[in-house]
């Protein structure tokens, strides 16, 4: 399976998404601000599935996808899905930046095994970055 990122300031949220990856034989590590998710991808021993929340402490999901952009090794190292319940301003803003970087974006709540297929498919997508 893959590794995942979980990056969102939601302790209860993280925790139950840990749960569901881990059950589906992914390996999971956490961050809770923008600014641990940028550190955590730049120190990845490996290409990642980074999973984020849109709204968080320091620098939004919005502003690490732009700082994504502007860096080619994340660009190409780690796949992206955008996880969010906001529909307003931040996800109107996500949405070219997760299709420029051909990621994925799911809505809060979510259907478990859609969202695991997403996942799965995130996986595929970085096993073929991998080869």
């Amino acid at each position: 399976m893959a590794d995942v990122l979980i990056a969102d300031d939601d302790a209860d949220l993280r925790v139950t998404l840990r749960a569901i990856l881990e059950d589906d034989g992914h390996r999971v590590t956490e961050a809770s601000t923008g600014q641990t998710t940028l550190a955590a991808l730049r120190g990845a021993p490996a290409g990642c599935i980074a999973l984020l929340n849109l709204a968080m402490p320091d620098l939004d999901g919005v502003a690490v996808l732009r700082a994504v952009q502007r860096d080619a090794a994340l660009r190409q190292r780690h796949v992206y899905v955008v996880l969010s319940a906001n529909t307003g301003a931040l996800w109107q803003s996500a949405q070219p930046l997760i299709a420029a970087l051909d990621g994925f974006m799911v809505r809060k709540p979510f259907d478990i095994d859609e969202f695991l297929s997403v996942i799965n498919e995130a996986a595929a997508r970085l096993s073929a970055h991998a080869s």
